[in-house]
């Protein structure tokens, strides 16, 4: 039997995705007995030391693929000798973009830019978190799966009911960063009360689009929570906060 190993050092900050992949991926991908390799990354030599432990790890046991979405593991893959069609890569977008959205150091954007065009270069499996990232990318259809996110919007299905709707809001609580598609949420807004506390990529341009969204901006920490303790479903992008 195949062995396929899904590595995570983001530790408890886990991303749930790892735990119900399988069920996602078809037979050609993912077909299998699963390892999940799983800790926290850890900082300095901490990080180096636990990356260089996932090297060794494959090397002993040469999984038939290896899933991860940490793009330093992927590095060391390549640079290890693995080939990049052992690879499943989860992808949320371009890391340069979100440390620039954090105002991160330049010298370190660029590097990690540059890593990234090489990396986009080669033959990887993508699991994406929606389908804009796949022409992003310029993935051929066999190259890539979708695990789309929580929210399921389909314009030809509800239908505005005044007694369902008005009692019922969603809230989203965080500032968002490019890999969240906050917009699957915004286009319900035509259908129910959406309530968005925080800011983010594209923030005026969103209000501009979703005039019916209630848009809060940035809140001190009580504020914010008054506003979600009204509405039926929090939403946060942070599994960190909860």
């Amino acid at each position: 039997m195949k062995n396929i190993l899904l590595v995570n050092l983001y530790g408890n900050n886990r991303n749930p995705r790892l735990h119900h992949i399988y069920g996602w991926l078809d037979n050609n991908w993912l077909e299998g007995k699963v390892t999940l390799l799983e800790e926290n990354s850890g900082t300095g030599f901490v990080r180096i030391f636990r990356l260089l432990g996932v090297l060794i790890y494959v090397y002993r046991n040469r999984p038939y693929r290896i899933y991860t979405r940490h793009l330093y593991i992927i590095v060391l893959l390549m640079l290890g000798g693995i080939k990049s069609n052992k690879v499943v890569r989860e992808y949320h977008g371009s890391l340069a973009d979100e440390m620039e959205y954090r105002g991160s150091n330049k010298l370190k954007r660029r590097v990690i830019r540059i890593i990234e065009y090489w990396l986009s270069t080669l033959n990887f499996k993508y699991v994406l978190i929606n389908d804009h990232q796949s022409g992003n990318l310029s993935l051929t259809v066999n190259r890539y799966k979708i695990v789309p996110n929580c929210i399921e919007y389909t314009p030809d299905k509800p239908t505005y009911n005044p007694e369902v709707n008005d009692k019922f809001k969603i809230g989203f609580l965080g500032n968002w960063e490019a890999w969240v598609d906050i917009e699957d949420l915004l286009k319900v807004s035509t259908f129910y009360d959406v309530h968005v506390v925080g800011v983010g990529r594209n923030f005026e341009h969103l209000k501009a689009n979703y005039p019916d969204v209630n848009w809060h901006g940035y809140l001190e920490r009580d504020e914010a929570l008054k506003i979600m303790s009204s509405v039926s479903v929090v939403c946060s992008p942070w599994s960190s906060h909860p």
